[in-house]
Order: C-alpha cells, then structure tokens, then sequence
C-alpha cells in the first residue's frame, strides 16, 4: 500500500508544481501519511471491514501533505514488527497481480457490496419488540 501511495504522489507532485510545494515540506513523511490515511478508513468504514475508492486514499494522502494542522493519530497495526508477519500478511505481500486481475478483483469486490446493500435495502424491517409489562392496544376506527 505504501508504495502505491508512493507512486500516486510522486506522479502527482511531478505533474502539479503546487502539489509538489507541498509534497516536500519538511515536517511530512509517507509514514505519517499512511498513518493518517489508515485514521481515515477507520473513521469511514466504522470498524467493520469494507472497500474505499482509490480515488478517496489518494485524496486523504493529498490532503494530508496540503494542510499543515493535521493531527495524525499513530495506528498500530498496519506495519506490523519485522519478524512478525501474519502468514496471511505474508502471503499477501508474495502475491502479484496483473492488471487484469486486479481489475477483477474491484469489479468483484463492487458487485458484492451492490448486493449486500440491495439485500439490506429489501429486507423487511422487524416488528418493535413489545416492551415487559406493557400491552399494545389496537384502535379500531370502524367499531
């Protein structure tokens, strides 16, 4: 992930003059950055797990290197100590996908999200629970 970010502002900073001003402030470095974009998605996703546009990392690692008052909260978790690599992370981290399967890899990740939110979206809601003690009373117009 780093060194995608890595990528992305590089690229940008060689593109945008004004972006590349900001890019090599003193006080800014990618781990910070990461650090802050890892905040971001916590904050967006609300602790469950989920997918973020590509578009929107990019704009958090922008927007940390432009404004100067960001608090970054240190997130631990997203480097983990030399040596103690999950075996996921690690197989991870060997995997190599080409274009195409990363493309596919999005597509999938997005039609699953379509349906989970068309499933909630048709779920029929649930009756209020009826509350120990009380008696609901149905009023009947016609009676």
């Amino acid at each position: 992930m780093k060194d995608v970010i890595k990528k992305y502002l590089d690229e940008r900073a060689a593109q945008d003059p004004q972006f590349a001003i900001s890019y090599a402030k003193p006080n800014k470095n990618l781990d910070e950055c990461v650090d802050y974009i890892m905040s971001e998605a916590r904050k967006e996703i609300k602790g469950s797990s989920g997918y973020l546009e590509d578009e929107k990392v990019f704009g958090w690692a922008v927007h940390y290197y432009d404004e100067d008052n960001i608090k970054v909260e240190k997130q631990s978790g997203w480097r983990a100590m030399p040596g103690k690599h999950s075996k996921v992370e690690e197989a991870a981290a060997k995997v190599e996908l080409t274009e195409e399967e990363k493309e596919q890899a999005r597509k999938l990740a997005m039609e699953r999200a379509i349906e989970e939110q068309r499933k909630k979206i048709t779920a029929k809601p649930s009756k209020p629970e009826a509350k120990p003690g009380k008696t609901f009373v149905q009023l009947d117009l016609f009676a």
